[in-house]
């Protein structure tokens, strides 16, 4: 009878592991302590949001992946999520980080032009 109990077990872990995207042991955990167990809270918080990435470009992309790990999302669990390997994660968060530097700094330049085009007050009002 022990032995009965144990396959059912093993089948509602499977469940939780197949509906929830969790691996055995997450999905063993969650089974045994329940979702208001403290390591069960952190399994359910670290799973990535679900992302609507058909109609995003490459460099969306890129930024959502950038942005999903800078948020402490492992390099596997975000390829799992876009459906690659995770050195396509590495690369595109690497990409991420080139493009949004080069963003910051076109907006540096920007922030710089704009403070050089005013006039100073004294020079408007013919002060030498």
């Amino acid at each position: 009878m022990g032995y009965e109990g144990e396959e059912i077990e093993g089948y509602y872990c499977l469940l939780i592991a197949i509906l929830g995207n969790f691996d055995a042991s997450e999905a063993r955990f969650l089974y045994e302590y329940g979702p208001d167990h403290p390591v069960c809270r952190k399994i359910l918080k670290k799973r990535p949001p679900p992302v609507n990435f058909a109609k995003m470009s490459k460099d969306e992309m890129n930024q959502c992946m950038c942005r999903l790990f800078e948020e402490g999302y492992s390099k596997r669990s975000i390829a799992d999520l876009f459906g690659c390997y995770p050195s396509t994660v590495n690369r595109r968060v690497a990409l991420g980080k080139k493009q949004a530097e080069e963003k910051k700094t076109e907006e540096r330049r920007n922030q710089n032009d704009a403070q050089a085009d005013r006039i100073p007050e004294e020079l408007c009002r013919g002060k030498p």
